[in-house]
């Protein structure tokens, strides 16, 4: 990838204040006293309250919104959202009726080791992406850089993160061979497939993570 252009860079590093502002937005309740402690003692960064993971997910979403509606200017006709993801052929990860996550057969661990997981596989994709615009939709890195951060955060939700998911680089590879190996028009249609059913997925991982109050 080509190294950011100053506006690309500038572009980012917003992206990541805000992601930092979303993280210390809602700060917690707690004794005054232990305030000039806490200052003192620089703590890893970690979104704790549902208040704050549901801003950062929120922020994704914006962020995915900002790329699509650039995708739909580059002449791919853009569907209903419904459509989109009932035609996409691409393996994309789903939230499906057995994996906890709906009022039907709720499982707190079981959904979010799904939710999780789910969005660690996006990530060939959304690296897909940003390979694909080598730095000139600063959305694309944004993007990506929140979905890190908010599987980040949800690992330390989890009761038992011992499931570790090792992604096949063959896969990988075949996956991003095939994209590279359409035309443009299907590439960017292909990556408003993608761009559709992770906004889906974070909808879902929404209601579901409110459900569970975390």
């Amino acid at each position: 990838m080509n190294f950011l252009s100053t506006s690309a860079f500038s572009a980012v590093a917003f992206s990541l204040g805000l992601l930092l502002v979303t993280a210390t937005a809602f700060p917690t309740s707690g004794p005054l006293e232990n305030l000039e402690e806490d200052a003192t003692s620089p703590k890893p960064l970690s979104l704790s309250t549902p208040e704050q993971t549901e801003g950062l997910i929120n922020h994704i979403i914006m962020e995915i919104d900002d790329l699509n509606g650039k995708m739909c200017n580059k002449g791919i006709k853009c569907e209903d959202d419904s459509h989109v993801l009932e035609d996409s052929k691409l393996p994309l990860p789903r939230l499906k009726d057995d994996d906890g996550c709906f009022e039907t057969g709720f499982n707190r661990d079981e959904c979010l080791t799904r939710i999780t997981y789910g969005l660690m596989s996006y990530e060939k994709y959304l690296a897909y992406i940003e390979g694909k615009f080598e730095g000139d939709m600063n959305e694309a890195i944004a993007l990506d850089l929140g979905t890190k951060h908010l599987i980040d955060v949800l690992k330390e939700k989890l009761t038992n993160p011992t499931v570790e998911v090792t992604p096949d680089p063959t896969t990988d590879a075949d996956l991003v061979g095939q994209l590279d190996s359409q035309e443009d028009w299907q590439q960017y249609t292909a990556i408003h497939f993608i761009l559709v059913n992770l906004k889906a997925y974070l909808q879902n991982t929404f209601r579901a993570l409110r459900h569970m109050g975390i």
